[in-house]
């Protein structure tokens, strides 16, 4: 017989699967989604905080749209933006893997190759030449598939 006094209990907890194999193209949208959006949003905010800076230090708005028109693809300006929108692109692939969770690699690929199109499509009206592009694009694969090995050690992790 139980104890009178004592609570019911019961096993209420989910359990996780880890083994969670999602669909290639809801992942790789979600991912393209997280970076073009994410991207864009953050290039906006630091436009526009650029923007008052600069009109709280008394330059004039002539200059300092000169300055987003012109920018220099080594200056710390153009390294800001680039960092901010390859952070973006990391945590697009990161989800991308995380949601797929299987072939990771071979989709991060195809991710990659959708984000980096997209980006050049984006800059063919740019100031940057062939090489910087191409830098570019070299950036995004590099960053993807980082972003794909980290979630497959962060699974390792968890298994031990």
């Amino acid at each position: 017989m139980s104890d009178f006094y004592q609570p019911p209990s019961s096993n209420v907890e989910t359990p996780v699967r880890e083994d969670y194999q999602g669909t290639p193209w809801k992942g790789i949208l979600v991912g393209i989604v997280i970076d073009v959006v994410g991207s864009t949003l953050v290039t906006i905010f630091l436009l526009v905080a650029h923007t008052v800076l600069m009109m709280q230090l008394g330059q004039p708005i002539d200059d300092i749209a000169d300055s987003w028109q012109n920018m220099d693809f080594y200056s710390l300006q153009s390294l800001v933006v680039h960092v901010a929108a390859f952070s973006m692109t990391f945590l697009g692939a990161y989800f991308c893997a995380r949601i797929i969770n299987h072939r990771v690699y071979f989709y991060v690929a195809i991710y990659a190759l959708i984000s980096a199109a997209i980006g050049l499509l984006f800059s063919i009206d740019s100031m940057y030449t062939l090489g910087q592009n191409v830098a570019l694009t070299i950036l995004v694969f590099a960053l993807s598939f980082m972003a794909a090995w980290l979630h497959l050690y962060r699974q390792r992790q968890k298994r031990r």
